[in-house]
């Protein structure tokens, strides 16, 4: 058996550094236990030592002779030799929402079923710290006004759209554009300027933190189609939804190619 441990990363950071671990016990045929400790942003002493539990259940028990591992390693592909349809499989057999979670998230769903929802993700705040955190010049923020011409293009073919970011300036100005066609999730808290709230806000609960973040990446997955930033947030709505079409704005406008992790 591999116990798989979390990192100091961004909460889908963490989770597909756990989904690329997966695809090597899925190919070996070996058990696995995954362990998000408080070694996690994401730990919350009110919710138990276990943050995958917070969100996740188990699939299999922990036994008492184990491997650890965590952080990067390459991903085994294990269908169609796509990493996308890989990660596709890992999450939709492996990252299984407990009971908690689905019922704080499923009332959100009827609306994305009914309705054609435009997704956009915009990822700001510590992404201008160009060097720190691995980002490059390749990831850094895209300017607002390019966001509003790509959304301008097709807006009027959706009946709302569903905005997914990180930064409360994205939100305000998203808003004063849209008005009423945006919706977004009321309660998250967001930062500004180079406060990211995962590396920030620690008087935050770290379960919130994260089922914002989760909620988020669901919903933008259930989405008709994406304009998105570089990220681990909105490329793993990506792997939920293999017939989700999307632009990226940093691809677009920065080059930043992702063919090695779509």
């Amino acid at each position: 058996m591999k116990v798989i441990k979390g990192t100091d990363k961004g909460f889908f950071a963490v989770a597909n550094d756990t989904a690329r671990q997966l695809s090597h016990c899925i190919n070996n045929k070996e058990e696995w236990y995954i362990e998000w400790g408080n070694e996690t942003l994401y730990h919350d002493s009110n919710h138990g030592s276990n943050v995958w539990e917070y969100y996740f259940k188990q699939i299999f028990n922990k036994t008492e002779t184990y491997q650890v591992v965590q952080d990067y390693t390459e991903l085994v592909l294990l269908k169609n030799n796509s990493f996308r349809s890989t990660m596709n499989y890992i999450y939709t057999n492996y990252f299984i929402l407990n009971e908690v979670t689905e019922q704080k998230l499923s009332p959100n769903y009827k609306l994305f079923e009914e309705k054609n929802i435009l997704g956009v993700h915009i990822r700001r705040t510590d992404k201008f710290l160009i060097g720190m955190y691995g980002t490059t010049q390749k990831h850094a923020p895209v300017d607002l006004e390019l966001f509003k011409e790509e959304i301008d293009k097709v807006v009027d073919a959706y009946d709302y759209i569903y905005l997914a970011t990180d930064c409360m300036d994205a939100v305000e100005y998203i808003k004063k554009l849209y008005g009423k066609k945006v919706i977004y999730n009321i309660n998250a808290i967001r930062g500004n300027s180079t406060r990211s709230i995962h590396n920030n806000f620690k008087d935050l609960s770290g379960y919130i933190k994260g089922l914002n973040v989760l909620t988020d990446v669901i919903l933008l997955s259930k989405c008709k189609h994406l304009i998105r930033s570089s990220s681990n947030v909105s490329v793993t709505s990506l792997y939920l939804n293999l017939d989700l079409t999307h632009l990226n704005v940093n691809e677009k406008y920065l080059n930043d190619s992702e063919k090695e992790i779509l």
